[in-house]
């Protein structure tokens, strides 16, 4: 009696009957769904897990790596640190790190005259712009521009990792200045 109320009920919806004539089709939808949810889940949760541990194994690499760095050359080290930290967008923490390694290198002339010192002054320069500090990023656009006169070679093997066609970085700096 219940089944033919419950019927009656139903019968005026017409998903309900549909229902009711592919009982054994939906329940295998049903059924199919879920096993669909869970595997997707289950192989979700591994993909996740195994890209954080691929992070991790990468971070242990990194520290490795800068170890090994460190251990020939403490400058470079702290170079491709600060590069790290700007990877992490910490753009206030690496302009300071930037500056610290530009102090460092000022004490030996042979230091100072090295291609890192200029790569080091321009990631200063492009820190500087980056943080919107205009008078602080025209400074260092003008001391760049002093190292190559001071030291033409390694200026020229800077220019030339960024030469691209008709503009190079001497352009650009020139275009830097003009604007403020």
């Amino acid at each position: 009696m219940k089944n033919l109320q419950l019927l009656e009920i139903l019968r005026d919806k017409d998903w309900a009957l549909w229902v009711n004539l592919h009982g054994k089709k939906v329940l295998y939808g049903f059924i199919l769904l879920f096993i669909l949810l869970f595997l997707t889940f289950h192989y979700l949760g591994r993909f996740i897990a195994s890209g954080e541990r691929r992070v991790q194994n990468e971070r242990v690499l990194c520290e490795r790596a800068l170890k090994k760095v460190h251990e020939l050359s403490p400058s470079f080290a702290h170079f491709a640190t600060n590069t790290l930290s700007i990877h992490r967008k910490e753009y206030p923490q690496a302009l300071s790190e930037a500056k610290e390694l530009k102090q460092k290198l000022q004490k030996n002339e042979e230091d100072r005259s090295s291609l890192l010192y200029q790569f080091n002054l321009l990631r200063i320069a492009f820190l500087e712009m980056r943080l919107g500090n205009g008078p602080s990023e025209r400074e260092s656009w003008k001391e760049l521009l002093n190292e190559r006169e001071a030291h033409p070679k390694e200026w020229s093997l800077l220019q030339s990792c960024f030469q691209q066609e008709d503009l190079s970085l001497l352009d650009f700096i020139q275009s830097r200045l003009s604007l403020q």
